[in-house]
C-alpha cells in the first residue's frame, strides 16, 4: 500500500492546482422579467410566421433551373434548419419551474414519516487522480443534514487502487470497487446500488464538489411520491477568463504591446477566448433544461443529481419483466431490510449505456405504467471542472454525440410510446440537434461552391430575395436575444458549428454499430497540441478565403454586377463561417499557462 507522504505530496498539487478558482461563487439564475418573456413569445411567433414565407417562397419561387442539385441541397438544408428552428423554439418556449419545497418530514407511501431520510452519496472514479476525488470526498463530508436523516459516503472506485481505498479509509467513507468494468459507470453505479440501501441516491464524478446545503435544496421535492430524480445543474468553476490578444502575436509586435500596457491605450486588454471550450453551460441548463421542466421532460445528465431507489429499481423490474435470459439476483429492500429473491436479467438500474443517465431518463419517462416526474433545480448545488485542453474536450463531446445518437437509433419507439406530446416533442429536439450536421455542413460549403463557380444556390440575388431573407433573419436573431436574455446567442452557435464533424464522426460510427466506449474526460492537461479534431474546420476556412479570392479576381476581369452581388453576399456568408471556425481553431494551441501564476504552472507540470 502507497505510505502516507506520497499521499499528502498529490493532494498538495491538486489544492494548489485549483486553490485560483476556488473562491470563485456559482451565478444565480432568477425566473425571466415577464416583460422580456412577452417579447419573446412575440418575436419568436413574428420568426415563425416570416419563416414560413421565407421557406414557401424559396421552394416555389427561387430555385435555380442550372443548378439544380446544389439549389435543392440548400433549401432542403434550410428547411431542416428551420424544422430544428421550431423544434428548438418549442424547447425553450417558455420557464416551468417548480417550487422549491423545504424539507419538512420524510414521506412514506405518500403520507409523512417520523423514519429517518436516508441518503447515499455515490462518487464514481476510474483513472482520476485520487487527491482530485479527495477534495470531493471531503465537499461531501460538509453536507448540512436535514433534520432526521442519514448520509453515507461511497467511493466507487472501478480502477481498484490501493491509494483510493487508503484514501477513502482515512477519510472514513465506504469504499467499494469490483472485479470488472462490466457496463463502465452505469455498472460502476448499479454494482453500488446492490451494495448499499438508502432511499435517496445522489450521484458524482470524480471531481464533482457539493455544496453543503446540496440536500437540504432538493431532498423537498421527493415529497412529491411520483419525483423520480433532481437534477441540478453543472458549473465548471474553473472556466478561464480569456488571453490577451497579443498571446497570438509576432514577437516584435507583442513586445511593442507590452511596453504599452500600462498605457491608457492598452487598458482595455482586450481578451479572446473566454472560456475557450465552451464550458459554461449555462445554455443548456438554465435555457434548454429549465424550460423543459414545465412540460416534465427534463432529462438527467448524471453528475449532481439525486435519485429515488424505488424509481430506478421499479422501472427495472418492470423492462426486464418476462426476459428468457434470466439471472438469480438479490437485493436490500430500503425500507423493510428484508432480502428479497428476484428472478430477472441483469439489473440495470442505470442502462448500460455510454448515455446511461440520458437513456434511463428517456425510459422512465415513457415507462407506461408509472408516471414517474423529473425535477430540474435551477441554481447551482456543486461545482466541477472544465475541460483544460482540445483532447479532453474531444472525448467529451464525442461521448455525448455518439451516445445520444445510439440512444436515438436503439430507442425510435420513443415517438409510439406513453409520453405525452410535449415530452416526445423535447427528447425530438434533442435528437434533431445531433442529426443537424447531416445537413449543416451545406452551409459551409454553399459559399464555397458560389464563390469558386460564380453559380447560385437560387435564380438570383434579387430584391425579392432579400425582401423575404433579411427581415426573417433580423427578427429570428432579435428573437433568441430576449430568450436568450442574459446569455451570448453566439456562444450556442459556435459550440454548434464547432461539433458538426465530431458528431458526423460520432454518426458514422453509430451507422457502422461501432461501440461508442465509455472514456473518462481527462482531468489534467495533455502535453501534446492535438490539432486532427481541427483540421476540417482549417480546410474550410483556407477554402473560404482561396475561393473568395476566385470570386474577386472573375469580378475584376468581368465588371459583372451579378459576379458582385454574387461576391458580397457569399462573401459575407463566408466570412461569419470563418468567424466560427476560427474561433475553434484557435483552442487547439490555448495553454492553461497563459492565465495562471508562476507556481501554478509548475504544479501543472508536476501533476
Amino acid at each position: 500500500m502507497p505510505d502516507a507522504s506520497m499521499s499528502k505530496a498529490s493532494d498538495k498539487v491538486d489544492l494548489e492546482y485549483y486553490k485560483e478558482f476556488d473562491s470563485r461563487l456559482p451565478p444565480d439564475f432568477p425566473r425571466p422579467d415577464p416583460c422580456v418573456q412577452m417579447i419573446w413569445h412575440t418575436l419568436a411567433t413574428a420568426s415563425v410566421g416570416l419563416g414560413f414565407w421565407y421557406i414557401i417562397w424559396r421552394w416555389t419561387a427561387s430555385l435555380n433551373p442550372d443548378a439544380m442539385v446544389f439549389s435543392l441541397a440548400v433549401i432542403m438544408a434550410e428547411t431542416l434548419m428551420f424544422v430544428g428552428m421550431l423544434l428548438f423554439y418549442f424547447d425553450i418556449w417558455n420557464v416551468g419551474d417548480q417550487n422549491l419545497r423545504p424539507v419538512r418530514k420524510r414521506m412514506e407511501n405518500g403520507m409523512p414519516s417520523d423514519n429517518p431520510a436516508t441518503v447515499d452519496v455515490f462518487i464514481t472514479t476510474y483513472t482520476e487522480d485520487p487527491s482530485l476525488v479527495r477534495l470531493s470526498i471531503q465537499a461531501a463530508k460538509k453536507l448540512k443534514l436535514p433534520v432526521g436523516s442519514d448520509v453515507k459516503i461511497w467511493v466507487l472506485d472501478d480502477g481498484a487502487r490501493d491509494l483510493m481505498k487508503d484514501i477513502s479509509h482515512r477519510e472514513q467513507v465506504n469504499y467499494l470497487s469490483r472485479a470488472d468494468n462490466l457496463g463502465f459507470k452505469a455498472g460502476n453505479i448499479r454494482n453500488a446500488i446492490l451494495h448499499s440501501t438508502s432511499e435517496y441516491i445522489v450521484i458524482c464524478d470524480a471531481d464533482t464538489r457539493v455544496m453543503p446545503e446540496f440536500l437540504n435544496n432538493t431532498l423537498g421535492y421527493f415529497e412529491d411520491p411520483d419525483v423520480a430524480w433532481v437534477q441540478t445543474p453543472h458549473w465548471n468553476y474553473d472556466i478561464p477568463p480569456g488571453v490577451h490578444l497579443e498571446r497570438f502575436l509576432p514577437g516584435f509586435l507583442r513586445a511593442h504591446f507590452e511596453k504599452r500596457r500600462g498605457s491608457d491605450a492598452f487598458q482595455s486588454k482586450r481578451q479572446i477566448l473566454q472560456d475557450p471550450f465552451f464550458a459554461d453551460s449555462r445554455i443548456f441548463f438554465d435555457i434548454i433544461q429549465r424550460r423543459r421542466d414545465r412540460n416534465n421532460a427534463s432529462f438527467c445528465c448524471g453528475a449532481a443529481s439525486i435519485h429515488r431507489r424505488e424509481a430506478l429499481l421499479e422501472g427495472t423490474l418492470r423492462r426486464e419483466a418476462g426476459s428468457n435470459r434470466r439471472k438469480w439476483f438479490h437485493r436490500w429492500s430500503p425500507n423493510t431490510q428484508t432480502r428479497l429473491s428476484i428472478r430477472s436479467k441483469i439489473l440495470e438500474p442505470f442502462r448500460f449505456h455510454v448515455s446511461e443517465d440520458f437513456f434511463t431518463s428517456l425510459l422512465m419517462h415513457s415507462d407506461p405504467k408509472r408516471k414517474w416526474k423529473s425535477v430540474f433545480h435551477p441554481q447551482v448545488e456543486a461545482k466541477m471542472l472544465s475541460p483544460w485542453d482540445l483532447h479532453s474536450w474531444t472525448v467529451q463531446n464525442y461521448k455525448y454525440a455518439g451516445g445520444t445518437l445510439d440512444v436515438l437509433f436503439r430507442s425510435k419507439g420513443y415517438l409510439t410510446s406513453s409520453m405525452s406530446l410535449c415530452q416526445k416533442l423535447h427528447y425530438s429536439a434533442t435528437f434533431w440537434s445531433y442529426l443537424t450536421p447531416l445537413w449543416g455542413w451545406v452551409f459551409l460549403v454553399a459559399p464555397i461552391v458560389s464563390m469558386s463557380t460564380g453559380i447560385a444556390p437560387m435564380s438570383g440575388y434579387t430584391v425579392e430575395f432579400f425582401v423575404h431573407l433579411l427581415p426573417f433573419i433580423l427578427i429570428h436573431e432579435l428573437a433568441l436575444v430576449f430568450g436568450f436574455w442574459g446569455t451570448s446567442v453566439w456562444k450556442g452557435r459556435l459550440l454548434s458549428q464547432s461539433i458538426t464533424f465530431l458528431v458526423l464522426q460520432a454518426m458514422w460510427s453509430v451507422m457502422l454499430r461501432r461501440p461508442i466506449k465509455f472514456k473518462v474526460t481527462p482531468k489534467s492537461r495533455t502535453s501534446e497540441v492535438f490539432w486532427t479534431p481541427v483540421l476540417p474546420h482549417i480546410v474550410i476556412i483556407v477554402a473560404t478565403v482561396f475561393t473568395f479570392l476566385i470570386g474577386l479576381h472573375r469580378y475584376a476581369n468581368n465588371q459583372d454586377p451579378g459576379d458582385a452581388v454574387l461576391l458580397i453576399f457569399n462573401g459575407f456568408w463566408g466570412a461569419v463561417n470563418i468567424f466560427a471556425l476560427t474561433r475553434f481553431a484557435l483552442i487547439a494551441a490555448w495553454r492553461p499557462e497563459w492565465i495562471r501564476p508562476k507556481g501554478l504552472r509548475n504544479a501543472v507540470q508536476m501533476s
